[in-house]
């Protein structure tokens, strides 16, 4: 089930939403709904909606900037605003700015179902990005764990880490491990096959994605500098890892979950 919040402060519109929509039809529950932006900001705080519908137009605080601060707060979740023609242009900004969609009053309640709708749609995604991520991250975790537990008993294991560890975001060869142990290249490569089921490759990907997905979900980089700051040789090599392993574009990924990516600084920052 999909959590609703509704805020409007006329009353007959407000509960017009709250109690006409078939929701549960749609597989949503309205889980409150609120008259004004302030006790709307205390009720999506209180109930972590998917979905939040709001009038722009409300006294006290209005439903855009109702919007911002909960964003501000970390909370996830897709926004519908209403507004009256007189709002036309103020709503067109606001889908600029990340809300979902908007409706003109008189609602149509054919239009907000497709509307919700797609919502969920996006929701679902956006879910199984993070389904994606999480499955990814704590692979990755289990295996540098698995690893680091052996170093003391497996002095090989222990170097291989420590230096993908410690030079990822160079650029990092099998020579070079080679060389830093005194076997060969090949050696190394069946090493690092048979104790962690992967190529090296596929290892220092890996560790690197997992430096870039901490550096993007920050919101303070280019996606360009993440690229370079994890040892990725250009944004084009970067792209094509990233796709690889996690099915999807680092913009788009960035897009996805709500975030933007930083801007470049002008010359005179």
């Amino acid at each position: 089930m999909f959590k609703v919040v509704i805020v409007e402060d006329e009353e007959m519109i407000r509960n017009g939403l709250v109690y006409v929509i078939d929701w549960m039809a749609m597989d949503c529950v309205v889980v409150g709904s609120a008259g004004d932006g302030h006790s709307g900001l205390e009720l999506i705080e209180e109930t972590d909606p998917d979905i939040v519908i709001t009038d722009i137009r409300m006294p006290g605080l209005d439903g855009l900037s109702m919007l911002e601060a909960a964003r501000s707060d970390q909370y996830d979740f897709s926004a519908i605003i209403i507004s009256s023609y007189s709002d036309f242009e103020y709503a067109q900004k606001a889908i600029r700015t990340g809300v979902l969609d908007y409706m003109l009053k008189p609602i149509d309640e054919d239009e907000l179902v497709a509307k919700i709708n797609e919502a969920k749609r996006r929701l679902r995604k956006k879910r199984i990005l993070h389904l994606v991520d999480d499955a990814f991250l704590a692979e990755n975790s289990e295996l540098f764990e698995r690893a680091s537990s052996a170093q003391d008993q497996d002095p090989y294991t222990s170097a291989i880490i420590s230096m993908i560890k410690d030079h990822y975001h160079e650029k990092l060869t099998l020579t070079q491990i080679a060389t830093e142990l005194n076997v060969s290249p090949s050696f190394v490569s069946r090493y690092i096959k048979e104790k962690s089921q992967f190529n090296f490759t596929d290892l220092l990907n890996r560790y690197r994605l997992q430096k870039a997905l901490t550096l993007m979900l920050a919101d303070k980089h280019l996606i360009s500098e993440v690229a370079e700051r994890c040892g990725f040789s250009d944004y084009r090599h970067f792209n094509t890892v990233f796709r690889k392993y996690l099915g999807i574009s680092p913009s788009k990924w960035l897009k996805d979950k709500g975030l933007k990516e930083a801007k470049p600084k002008s010359d005179e920052e």
